[in-house]
């Protein structure tokens, strides 16, 4: 679905005690009442992928992304010639209900204490909840979506969810934009040369 060839063809025609877990017992970093986080990857990546989400059937999965989704998602790394166990970290919060402006959401708090850890060069939210969040903006993904913005210290580029790609495969054009966006400035940070403007 997002192998590289025919990827650009497509593309132009109360306060709850955080619990970070090992990743040898699973791969939950996070849960409360109401969120449960999970991660995966590599802590020493520059890559930093990010979705927000209602809970669903996924909440049983031990990783953040399986199934189709997780088969796109590879797909996209591929294409951009990376590997989920090697050079990124992809976090999945996973809401049991929706909460007004993000309030009860002990796992963003969580999710902004592990990007510092992490200490990630370019940051990808999938889907506009995380984007949203992060940026502390309103705004539709059409505008999100908009060039690279700046968070702590990192570049953020946002982008579709996985699953609204499988919804609406037309979107990958507007996808690889953004994610080349994202490869130039990592390119250019370590040929010692960035120059890209933020938002």
């Amino acid at each position: 679905l997002f192998e590289k060839n025919s990827f650009l063809k497509d593309s132009f025609d109360s306060k709850v005690e955080d619990k970070e877990l090992s990743s040898g017992q699973t791969n939950q970093l996070f849960k409360s009442t109401t969120d449960v986080v999970y991660g995966e990857g590599d802590e020493q990546a520059k890559w930093v992928f990010i979705a927000l989400d209602l809970a669903g059937r996924e909440t049983q999965n031990k990783e953040p992304f399986g199934g189709d989704e997780g088969e796109l998602l590879d797909n996209m790394l591929s294409a951009m010639k990376l590997k989920r166990d090697k050079d990124v970290f992809i976090i999945r919060a996973l809401r049991k209900t929706a909460s007004e402006s993000g309030q009860g959401l002990e796992s963003l708090e969580f999710i902004e204490r592990k990007i510092v850890s992490l200490d990630p060069t370019v940051i990808i939210t999938l889907g506009v909840a995380a984007a949203q969040y992060l940026l502390g903006r309103k705004e539709d993904l059409s505008v999100l979506r908009q060039g690279l913005h700046d968070y702590q210290g990192a570049k953020l580029v946002a982008t579709d969810h996985p699953s609204h790609l499988l919804a609406e495969p037309l979107k990958k054009g507007d996808v690889w934009k953004g994610l080349c966006l994202a490869m130039d400035h990592m390119e250019e940070v370590r040929s010692g040369n960035s120059s890209v403007s933020a938002l």
